[in-house]
Parts: structure tokens; C-alpha cells; sequence
């Protein structure tokens, strides 16, 4: 699944149709035209980064994204703002919506971070505005501790695991990759419970202190 389609339902819109779109390649109609400046003969194509230069038309999930005015909703719901622009901001887009981040997001975003959704796109932007196109969408059947998932910054690609910000966040830099090191100290500070502690298959808190009490035999 790319991005585009992503938002596209998010939206509750469906890219299809029997052309490629001119920039993210999904499937769509002949019903919008690209925006991309006409390529000049004997001219190498600049700036462009179109997946599909030599096609016409683009999907829905493009088109939606370059709107000029829009209203937008932080994942927490704790910013509204109206005649906003999705390329100025970073976002967490699901099937059920697309919501922008905020500082006031990080606490929520941490824990959908450590315990994602099967289906989702996060798209970190710092400095560059965000093309959906250059971005990327996870579309897993099940989500484990194990599972391999991606995201963006200023369209550079990175990953993690669930397993993989753990480690992170609790024992720093040292053997953790780069996405899991960039989401730990973004993110921070983390507030993780104590490790597990697995006794007859069963784990349980660290800092569950009655199994540390003494036994006292009752009469």
C-alpha cells in the first residue's frame, strides 16, 4: 500500500482507475491532470521527482493532499486549525483518519509508537514541505514486537521495530539503528514501566513489590 492510498481512504476516497499516477504511481482515472511543469526538449527534468514522469493524470490521494486549504485535527484532538496545508506538517495517517503532530501529541504518540496499528503512515517533517509521494505507509496483517515498520523524515527513509525503541529508549544508542535512536530522542523523555520479570511463564512488573515481600504463614 503506498501513502497515497492511505490517505486517500483516510479521506474516505479510493484511488483506481486504469492509469498511473504521474507522481506516486497508484491507480487512477483520466480525470485529473498533473501540475508538474511541461519537460523542454533537449532540458534534463530539473526538480521533478514524478514516479511515473511520463504519465499524465494523478490519483485522488495526490490530488487531496495538494489542497491549499483545509481544516486539520492534532492526534490528540487538542488543536483544530483552519486553511491549513498537509505539506506543512507532520502526520499520522490511518484508514479511519489522517491527524497532524504536535508537541502535545508526543505522550499518545509514544505509546501507538511501542504498540502500532497494522495499517498506518508516519511522515516526520523538520524542514522540507511534505510530498505524500515520497513518503511511505506500513500495511501489515499483524503488528509484533518483531515486525519491521517505516517512516519518514524530510523523506528520508528510516525504520524500526517495536522491540528495537525499547531498547533504545532504555539503554541508549548502543546497538539500536538509526530509526530507532531518531524516534527515542524525538520523542523524549519516555516514561517505560520496569522490565518484566518472568516467573512460571508469566511476566510480571519489576516493581510489583509485594512479590518481594516476605511470606508470612497465616494461623
Amino acid at each position: 500500500m503506498l501513502a497515497t492510498d492511505l490517505y486517500a481512504i483516510s479521506e474516505g476516497k479510493k484511488n483506481e482507475g486504469h492509469w498511473e499516477c504521474h507522481w506516486c504511481t497508484a491507480a487512477c482515472d483520466s480525470s485529473m491532470v498533473h501540475d508538474d511543469p511541461p519537460p523542454i526538449p533537449f532540458v534534463s527534468r530539473g526538480k521533478s521527482n514524478a514516479k511515473r514522469p511520463t504519465m499524465p493524470y494523478i490519483c485522488l490521494g495526490c490530488w487531496l493532499w495538494r489542497r491549499k486549504s483545509l481544516s486539520i485535527f492534532s492526534l490528540s484532538g487538542k488543536l483544530l486549525k483552519d486553511r491549513q496545508t498537509p505539506r506543512d506538517w507532520s502526520w499520522f495517517i490511518t484508514p479511519v483518519d489522517a491527524r497532524v503532530i504536535i508537541p502535545d501529541d508526543y505522550p499518545l504518540l509514544r505509546e501507538m509508537l511501542l504498540n502500532p496499528p497494522s495499517r498506518f503512515a508516519l511522515i516526520v517533517k523538520v524542514d522540507d514541505p511534505v510530498e505524500i509521494h515520497r513518503t511511505v505507509a506500513n500495511d501489515n496483517q499483524t503488528v509484533t514486537v518483531g515486525t519491521q515498520l517505516h517512516f519518514t523524515v524530510d523523506h528520508v527513509l528510516h525504520s524500526w521495530t517495536p522491540a528495537g525503541l525499547e531498547h533504545a529508549i532504555r539503554n541508549g544508542e548502543q546497538g539500536s539503528d538509526a530509526g530507532c535512536r531518531y524516534l527515542s530522542k524525538w520523542l523524549a523523555p519516555w516514561n517505560l514501566p520496569d522490565k518484566p520479570e518472568h516467573i512460571g511463564g508469566k511476566a510480571v512488573l519489576d516493581n510489583a513489590k509485594q512479590l518481594r515481600k516476605p511470606v508470612t504463614n497465616k494461623p
